[in-house]
């Protein structure tokens, strides 16, 4: 069986990573994978390719916003050019199966659908702006001969029956997270923290939909918390998002929290600094993982969350904090139970660590991507022998 894993980003990411090491694994179950990946960076290309996986590359144009008139109209004029062009790549490869990773994949998908493999259409984002949800809505279950989701709240987004469709959870290598911790690290160092009380990590890009703003208001509430706490905010400083970074600086500063707040940008060493922090905070207002919370987890460090993407699905208050999504209140209730309860928190990173390590791994995923990819085959046999 071969499979065609798509992208409509060129760069190594989340999904990228992801869909590599698994289709590592699949090979050992004669499942070649090729990759089809649009122009730009060579990072990944270069990286799958030197694992001696089949790349092929193509510019693919991709919709964008209301506001993006010059985008969507190179969009829709070079459309039926671009579907012939994955058609051909598609025909070329002789794959059994196109696997098109994102919301996003129009033209993947009408090239798939005009020749013989079988689609896989891969939900795994539930921030899009209505617009362009509603026509996924529309085409996808058209289109695919699967569809996949990574959470619940995904298939909502879509309005689609979540009963109805597969679900492919983010895999998360333990290993990396999980090694024994360098002794010559240590936050408060490599961040020059001197201020005493735990330190709470915030990892996401400062962006609103993170509630980077809730979490502020939470922690401007808890007042029944005496003893200090420093919270970092682990992320890209967004150019298209710099009022929002302003504004988080107003709240801030007018709630007289410039001591308990550090901004320290984007991190490499993510792993590092969640095995040596005393709890994550994860205020979201939607997304479709959380990825972070798994990392958190694998890593044993305890977590607060809001209930967004897997979290209720997947695990329960004995794994972690759960809270409702923009209610500060409940948030700022959380972390003092946290804050206050040591043991508690050692006990929840514990269960959490042992359901990711039986549930989240990269060979649990393996298998479920076997598991669907054998199942759609089947259904293509069956639709081929028919014709």
């Amino acid at each position: 069986m071969k499979i065609l894993q798509s992208f409509l980003d060129p760069r190594i990411g989340g999904p990228q990573r992801e869909t590599f090491q698994i289709a590592q694994k699949l090979r050992a179950w004669d499942i070649e994978t090729a990759f089809l990946i649009p122009t730009g960076s060579d990072s990944f290309a270069n990286q799958v390719e030197s694992a001696g996986f089949e790349v092929y590359r193509l510019e693919l144009p991709r919709i964008r916003g209301l506001h993006s008139l010059r985008e969507n109209g190179k969009f829709l004029t070079t459309l039926p050019f671009k579907v012939r062009q994955v058609r051909k790549v598609i025909d070329a490869s002789e794959v059994d199966i196109v696997h098109a990773n994102g919301p996003h994949s129009f033209t993947v998908a009408a090239g798939s659908w005009l020749s013989n493999a079988s689609l896989v259409w891969h939900l795994n984002d539930c921030v899009l702006p209505a617009p362009i949800s509603t026509v996924v809505s529309g085409l996808a279950p058209r289109l695919a001969d699967e569809l996949v989701v990574t959470s619940q709240s995904v298939a909502e987004h879509f309005n689609i029956d979540p009963s109805s469709v597969d679900r492919l959870y983010p895999p998360v290598s333990i290993d990396t997270y999980r090694d024994e911790p360098d002794e010559n690290y240590s936050v408060r160092e490599e961040f020059d923290i001197d201020r005493a009380g735990p330190v709470i990590a915030v990892v996401g890009n400062l962006n609103p939909i993170k509630g980077h703003d809730v979490l502020v208001e939470a922690v401007a509430q808890m007042t029944q918390r005496s003893e200090p706490f420093t919270i970092l905010f682990v992320g890209k400083r967004l150019d298209s998002r710099q009022n929002y970074y302003d504004d988080l600086q107003k709240q801030i500063k007018s709630a007289g929290l410039e001591e308990t707040f550090r901004f320290v940008g984007w991190q490499s060493n993510v792993a590092g600094i969640l095995r040596d922090v005393d709890l994550l905070a994860v205020p979201s207002l939607t997304e479709s993982g959380p990825m972070v919370v798994l990392e958190a987890l694998a890593a044993g460090c305890p977590v607060v969350t809001t209930d967004v993407g897997i979290v209720s699905e997947s695990f329960d208050k004995s794994c972690a904090w759960i809270v409702e999504p923009g209610d500060a209140l409940s948030l700022a209730a959380a972390l003092i139970d946290s804050l206050n309860s040591p043991e508690e928190r050692e006990r929840r990173a514990a269960n959490g660590f042992e359901l990711v390590a039986n549930s989240f791994t990269l060979e649990r995923a393996a298998e479920r991507h076997y598991d669907l990819y054998n199942r759609v085959a089947l259904s293509r046999e069956q639709r081929l022998y028919e014709k």
